[in-house]
């Protein structure tokens, strides 16, 4: 989700790079400001005795041991926080993740977390040529796929949108941007850029790097989302969760879609949906009883 999405208010997305830059600035002026106050209290604070040996050891060990969970997804709360609260939060599952539209593996990544985090095997699938680039430098331990998720192997023809200030890093991109993106991208003066990029299906990709079984599935594709789960179809491994992007689609649509495939509408969090596999018992951390619901957002 990060990356290649609309732009209007209920999908993902909205200008990840800057939206990134403008975060980091803050951090970077929130660190310098508990810096110079941390000097102060230095100078100022004379502690009567030091802590003794064994309580600081005690407090170091305690925290290399306590759990670091770092989030980059987008939204509030995280899709990645939903997908681990919700389905793998009481897991000490070493998983595998697929993540379609994966732009640079870092801004805004839905997956990230999984690898970092939970030592998953990671796989990135991205189309523009520009931001699969800066996937494989920041993500070099990933299986990094150069592709466009579709229904079939060949090739097809990739836009790129560049837009007048953030430049190559806007994301965006599609292999069929719907007339309402594109008159989006055209408001804000956008430039586009035309690639013929590998066009792979998800059978294939499967076979081919010969995965035997998959955890967690995140599709942000831009409008192609249909032809990518097309390519699902008659595929022996099949993805334990699978998040979705619905805004081009339709929930009520892809639900029809996803239950011809195997799978269970489950709950929504701002504009993905999130689907099961009707014939595997749900993940540890999912309460298979609960209701479906709707997220905050």
């Amino acid at each position: 989700m990060k990356k290649s999405s609309s732009l209007s208010s209920d999908r993902p997305r909205l200008w990840p790079l800057l939206r990134r830059r403008e975060r980091d600035a803050v951090a970077q002026s929130e660190e310098g400001s508990e810096t110079e106050e941390s000097a102060e209290v230095e100078e100022s604070a004379k502690p009567e005795e030091s802590a003794k040996p064994e309580e600081s050891a005690k407090v170091e060990e305690s925290a290399a041991t306590a759990p670091l969970l770092k989030f980059h997804g987008q939204f509030i709360p995280p899709v990645d926080q939903v997908i681990y609260e919700r389905y793998f939060g009481h897991s000490l599952l070493r998983g595998t993740y697929l993540e379609c539209g994966a732009f640079d593996g870092v801004v805004e990544s839905s997956c990230l977390f999984f690898a970092e985090t939970m030592g998953w095997r990671a796989i990135n699938l991205e189309a523009s040529p520009p931001i699969f680039h800066k996937l494989c430098q920041n993500r070099p331990d990933a299986l990094n796929i150069h592709a466009a998720l579709s229904d079939s192997d060949g090739s097809i023809s990739f836009t790129h949108a560049i837009h007048p200030r953030l430049g190559q890093d806007f994301g965006n991109g599609s292999v069929a941007h719907s007339e309402a993106h594109r008159a989006e991208l055209d408001s804000l003066g956008c430039d586009y850029e035309t690639f013929v990029v590998p066009r792979r299906s998800y059978r294939s990709l499967i076979e081919e790097h010969g995965i035997r079984s998959l955890d967690l599935m995140v599709l942000d594709v831009e409008g192609h989302e249909l032809a990518a789960i097309d390519g699902m179809r008659g595929s022996a491994v099949l993805p334990t969760v699978l998040c979705i992007e619905f805004g081009h689609v339709g929930l009520e649509h892809l639900t029809q879609i996803m239950a011809e495939v195997g799978y269970t509408f489950d709950t929504t969090s701002h504009a993905n949906a999130f689907f099961l596999r009707t014939d595997k018992q749900a993940p540890t951390g999912r309460v298979r009883s609960a209701a479906p619901v709707n997220l905050p957002g």
